[in-house]
């Protein structure tokens, strides 16, 4: 077995093949919970930014990281920023570790303006992003 299923083996798993959605809840976390329509859920599809998503977040990290601290501290208003590290992105922003000064360490959400279609929007709102971060500082 492949180590990613070693655990079907295990007395306690069951595996159900769904024929019908009837319904959906989401959680999604802390107070992230809603109920969603079986219809909306079915016409969902993955989020395209993820393909490339480690490869921005890695060239960003490794090149513009003084760039991502600028833009957490102008769309996010938090000051004494020592260091932000992109984790991931997607259509619709970034999430972002952010370590402060003092030792302070946390997550956030650094949405971008608009939502992203491509690998070229993503880069557009990004370089955009980061003018406007630039100019305001």
């Amino acid at each position: 077995l492949d180590h990613r299923t070693y655990w079907i083996d295990f007395g306690d798993f069951a595996a159900f093949r769904m024929t019908e959605l009837r319904k959906v809840r989401f959680v999604g976390g802390f107070a992230g919970a809603a109920d969603v329509a079986p219809a909306d859920y079915l016409a969902t599809a993955p989020d395209a930014v993820l393909a490339y998503s480690a490869g921005v977040a890695s060239h960003m990290n490794d090149d513009h990281r003084d760039s991502t601290a600028a833009m957490v501290r102008h769309y996010v208003g938090l000051s004494g920023i020592e260091d932000a590290h992109i984790m991931s992105v997607d259509s619709l922003g970034m999430q972002v570790r952010v370590k402060r000064a003092g030792g302070e360490s946390f997550k956030l959400r650094l949405p971008f303006p608009r939502p992203a279609e491509s690998r070229k929007d993503v880069k557009d709102l990004i370089v955009e992003m980061t003018r406007a971060s630039a100019g305001a500082s």
